[in-house]
């Protein structure tokens, strides 16, 4: 099984390798763009659900990484805030089988996954309408329809709590020298 995955992946470098993107016409990098896009769904949703298994099996744990989200940052070559998403993700599809399915189909996309995910998480019963949204409208609509879902699940004292329970403010100062400030906290206190 691996080996055919590892063989594919073999000669995806290899096509890729002789793409030439800058001699190809508009109308052939559209289609590339679709073809790639389709690929990476396909692999993001494996990839994600390997990450899962990866936490519940806590294999993690071998190479002395402090928790699932640091093995993924340095197994991947990503951000720790990008491992974090991708293995509360994983974690969340473990109790949504469609949305697993059409991730791993290369129906929706990552970003359309923590949507219907953050939602459907709140609400089971809206993982089908908020799949078939995925499927016809933009990231931001199905975001603010994921936040309605979550808003009408979830009672206002309880979404305090939440909030004020998941408050931060983060300080940095970005590549330009520029100074940035991040915060959450309730509607009340800010």
């Amino acid at each position: 099984m691996f080996d055919e995955l590892k063989n594919i992946v073999t000669q995806l470098r290899d096509v890729s390798s002789r793409i030439d993107v800058e001699v190809i016409d508009g109308k052939s990098a559209a289609e590339l763009v679709r073809i790639s896009e389709d690929a990476r769904r396909v692999l993001d949703g494996l990839r994600t659900s390997a990450i899962g298994r990866v936490g519940t099996t806590e294999a993690w744990r071998v190479g002395g990484s402090k928790n699932s989200a640091e093995w993924v940052a340095l197994h991947t070559g990503t951000p720790i805030y990008e491992a974090q998403a991708v293995v509360v993700l994983a974690d969340q599809l473990r109790h949504l089988p469609q949305t697993v399915e059409a991730m791993n189909s290369g129906k929706i996309s990552t970003a359309q996954a923590v949507e219907v995910a953050r939602g459907a998480t709140a609400e089971p019963h809206a993982e089908e309408r908020l799949l078939n949204l995925a499927k016809s409208s933009t990231v931001r609509t199905l975001r603010d329809e994921a936040s309605r879902v979550i808003a009408a699940a979830t009672d206002e004292v309880e979404r305090h709590k939440r909030i004020h329970k998941n408050r931060c403010l983060k300080t940095w100062t970005d590549q330009d020298g520029a100074f940035n400030l991040k915060a959450r906290m309730t509607v009340a206190n800010g």
